[in-house]
């Protein structure tokens, strides 16, 4: 089968970053209370944030670097799917934490958030 590009993209409307990072925040700290309570030593937290166009709650920097202090091995991948205007605000996001946990993608097709996804999956050690 031939894979073909196609534009992504959804239909317009105001989307606001800190209800679902708030709502992010919760579920990390349900899940590390969760792991203590198996006795699980180790479990690495990531974080997909996928957007298609522009934040409407103003900087979300702050929030981000709250939840690495909270979740301090945190991976997060940013990921701006189309071809819209709000990437910028992503790769901010991302760019607050270390080099090595926060992670900008530009995936503008079908074809390369697949991509993206097969990356992300890689890096976090489950490849099939």
């Amino acid at each position: 089968a031939t894979a073909k590009e196609k534009p992504l993209g959804l239909p317009s409307g105001t989307t606001d970053f800190k209800p679902a990072l708030e709502a992010a925040a919760e579920l990390f700290e349900k899940g590390t209370n969760k792991l203590e309570e198996l006795k699980v030593d180790e479990m690495q937290p990531i974080l997909i944030f996928m957007f298609d166009g522009e934040n409407h709650d103003g900087d979300c920097t702050k929030e981000m670097k709250k939840l690495h202090t909270d979740n301090p091995d945190l991976q997060c991948h940013m990921i701006f799917f189309g071809r819209d205007s709000g990437a910028g605000t992503l790769q901010a996001m991302a760019q607050v934490l270390p080099d090595e946990q926060g992670h900008f993608h530009l995936s503008a097709t079908g074809i390369e958030l697949k991509e993206t996804f097969e990356e992300i999956a890689t890096q976090a050690g489950h490849t099939g």
